[in-house]
Order: structure tokens, then sequence, then C-alpha cells
């Protein structure tokens, strides 16, 4: 059984590779959980220097209802870049959270 309790929201998110930042429960709105990937640094396709955070966008999607109520995903989707391009960016994509969302949000 697990006890921890981050480990536990991260269960019942089910999305592997993500990490429970925390969650809003607003009266009246939906449950808001926020998560961010758990993910190495990418390298540059050009250079092969490892990248940087540009930013950390957050990407809100629709979820199916959790416990009887609405739930939203806000997800921290990480941009990269290289150093040495900074002009080309790259966002990472986290197919685990893409694929759950398929269809019901179409892009993220």
């Amino acid at each position: 059984m697990e006890t921890n309790p981050i480990r536990v929201c991260e269960l019942l998110v089910g999305l592997p590779d993500v990490t429970v930042l925390g969650v809003d429960d607003l009266a009246g709105g939906p449950i808001r959980v926020y998560v961010e990937s758990r993910m190495s640094r990418p390298s540059c396709v050009e250079c092969g220097t490892v990248a940087v955070v540009k930013d950390r966008a957050t990407v809100e999607l629709v979820d199916l209802p959790a416990f009887g109520r609405q739930s939203r995903l806000a997800w921290r989707k990480h941009r990269f870049r290289c150093p040495h391009f900074p002009s080309r960016r790259k966002a990472a994509e986290r197919p685990s959270v893409n694929r759950h969302f398929c269809g019901s949000q179409g892009r993220s």
C-alpha cells in the first residue's frame, strides 16, 4: 500500500512520468490538478548541446469527472531552447499526457 501523499496523487491522476505539483479545490468550480513532466533535458539536434528551459507554459486540459466533480488538468509544459541557437525553440512533448487527452481537447 502506498502511503506517500505525493505518490498517491500521482497514482490517482494515472499518468506515468508526471509529478503532481498541487490541487485547487474552489467551491462551485472544477477540481484543478497541477502536473509537470518528469523528464531529462533534450539535446539540440543541430549541435548536440544540452538545451536550457526557455519557459514553462501552463496548458489547461479538460478531463473526465473525478469523484463526482468536474476536473481540469493544468500541465506545466516545458519549452526548451538551444543556448547556441536561441531563436529555435522546441516544446517538450509528453506523449503520455498528449495521448490521455487525445480527442477530448484536440491539441495541447
